[in-house]
């Protein structure tokens, strides 16, 4: 999961926040470190946007077009998060509905 997090432009600073994101991304119980991983993509979100406007012309595109496919990369992985989550939550319903017609 780092390496789609990381690229050749990418700064150390963003480095070490890319693996805690990363770290917190490969926990099984996300749910409880929900309010971690907000604060981590807003945090990444302050950090790249800072970079953008530090880096000389010369390598913002590449830049910007790495940071692009990172962000895609994050948006699947988030998707994949939020389906999980929607899956759960009708298993826990119909298994409760289950459990209460079968009383």
């Amino acid at each position: 999961m780092l390496d789609s997090l990381n690229h050749d432009f990418t700064p150390l600073f963003l480095r070490k926040l890319n693996t805690d994101l990363a770290n917190c991304l490969a926990v099984e119980e996300r749910n409880k470190l929900e309010d971690k991983l907000v604060r981590l993509m807003v945090l990444r979100h302050r950090l790249v946007v800072r970079e953008l406007k530090r880096l000389p012309a010369s390598t913002l595109p590449s830049f910007a077009e790495n940071e692009l496919n990172v962000n895609q990369y994050l948006e699947e992985v988030v998707r994949d998060f939020q389906s999980q989550v929607k899956k759960e939550i009708v298993d826990f319903f119909r298994a409760q509905k289950a459990a209460k017609s079968y009383k």
